[in-house]
């Protein structure tokens, strides 16, 4: 579509032959030994990073972007293909 071209040029190109999901929290790389983890808001941690925050405050997790609360046990595991 040469419309769309034209509005492309002049920026990053955005094809990764590889990705690296990384923690906000602990800033390491999430991957099989850490994996990523999903709040009940939808938000995604590494599994240390949630589980220093529930070691600090007695299993309860606080989302440092929206505040929201739950308990370490309402996360789950994210399998990414």
């Amino acid at each position: 579509m040469p419309h769309m071209r034209e509005l492309a040029q002049g920026l990053p190109w955005a094809k990764h032959m590889t990705s690296k999901l990384v923690c906000a929290l602990t800033k390491s790389v999430m991957n099989d030994s850490n994996p990523p983890m999903v709040l009940p808001n939808g938000y995604v941690y590494s599994r240390q990073g949630l589980d220093d925050l529930a070691a600090a405050h007695s299993g309860i997790i606080t989302c440092p972007v929206t505040g929201f609360v739950c308990r370490r046990s309402e996360c789950v595991q994210a399998y990414i293909l």
